[in-house]
């Protein structure tokens, strides 16, 4: 007998960035929940975060990661990535667009389950037919893609522990009895980037409410240190640095939002990390749709550039993140 004899779930994707990567979290989770005796395959066109920043975590929701695999066009280079993995009994298509129909084509011959991503989930096969609208929200779009997959319900798990070591300095980073809100601004060279100056202002109204303001800094963003620890000199900056290793500054921040108040962030990967958390988050968006892009946290909070006629970042007034602040403090409160 085959050592890979266990059956197996194909999920196709083109790529997984940070925040990509924790929108699947929930799916991956309700496919172990499910199929607790399946294999769990990623097939991606390019590279996953799983392989770099979450790999620490890879084991809890992967069993095998595929990547530069050729699903990103021709049917029969799907259908040579499918046929690939022994026992494949079911094929998810997390991917909306047309590379749907090529997959639907390539499994139409395999003994599998399939179900896509696609407006009314239409493309399906082994399960009931029918059409449903989507969810808003690509998190719950991918978890439905399970759910029909299975045939019923099955719970919304989000959740990433970080390792021991993260908790710890976490911990010495910031002592418990302290009261502290997260920023994590992205990067200055992001279309997603809200002005420093408003970073800044924001910082000062949070620390005017006795709750110390944390930087997050990811490794792409270092340039930010020297305007926050200027114009903000009480934050606590957590990069790099902070972290020692920096495979572990990931699990930093996210060990240091468990114990957060809450959160404010530019859309985007860290934001993503830390809602895994549950921690009641502040997305301040521009030509991210937020609403489709939720974080996994069920307390979400938008300040958005539509609201103001515009698609830049920079068009959300500060004045509008305070009060939409305040409604976050307000809804922990009680």
């Amino acid at each position: 007998m085959s050592i890979h004899a266990s059956p197996a779930v194909a999920i196709l994707m083109k790529n997984e960035l940070l925040g990509d990567a924790i929108t699947h979290v929930p799916a991956y989770r309700a496919l172990r929940t499910a199929l607790p005796d399946h294999r769990i395959v990623a097939l991606y066109k390019h590279d996953t975060a799983w392989n770099s920043a979450l790999s620490f975590a890879r084991h809890e929701v992967l069993d095998d990661i595929r990547i530069n695999q050729p699903i990103g066009g021709a049917v029969s280079g799907i259908r040579d990535a499918l046929a690939s993995i022994e026992n494949l009994t079911m094929v998810l298509e997390f991917r909306a667009n047309l590379n749907a129909w090529n997959s639907f084509l390539a499994a139409s011959r395999m003994p599998v389950t399939y179900v896509a991503n696609v407006a009314g989930f239409m493309l399906r096969r082994g399960v009931p037919h029918g059409i449903e609208r989507r969810p808003e929200s690509n998190i719950h779009c991918y978890h439905r893609v399970v759910e029909l997959a299975v045939g019923r319900a099955l719970p919304f798990d989000y959740h990433l522990t970080p390792p021991a070591g993260a908790t710890a300095r976490a911990a010495a980073l910031m002592p418990a009895e302290t009261r502290f809100m997260l920023l994590a601004c992205g990067s200055p060279q992001s279309n997603k980037f809200w002005p420093a100056e408003n970073w800044v202002g924001l910082a000062r109204r949070i620390a005017s409410k006795g709750i110390r303001p944390v930087f997050l800094i990811g490794v792409q963003e270092e340039t930010e240190r020297a305007w926050i620890a200027r114009d903000v000199p009480d934050a606590l900056i957590v990069d790099q640095a902070a972290a020692g290793v920096r495979e572990q500054l990931p699990w930093l921040f996210v060990a240091l939002a468990q114990r957060a108040v809450a959160a404010v962030t530019a859309e985007g990967g860290i934001g993503h990390l830390i809602a895994t958390t549950g921690v009641p988050i502040l997305t301040i968006a521009g030509p991210t749709n937020p609403v489709r892009w939720r974080p996994v946290t069920p307390h979400h909070f938008i300040a958005w550039a539509r609201e103001f006629g515009s698609k830049e970042t920079a068009a959300v007034p500060l004045s509008h993140v305070v009060m939409r602040m305040q409604e976050m403090l307000d809804s922990v409160a009680r």
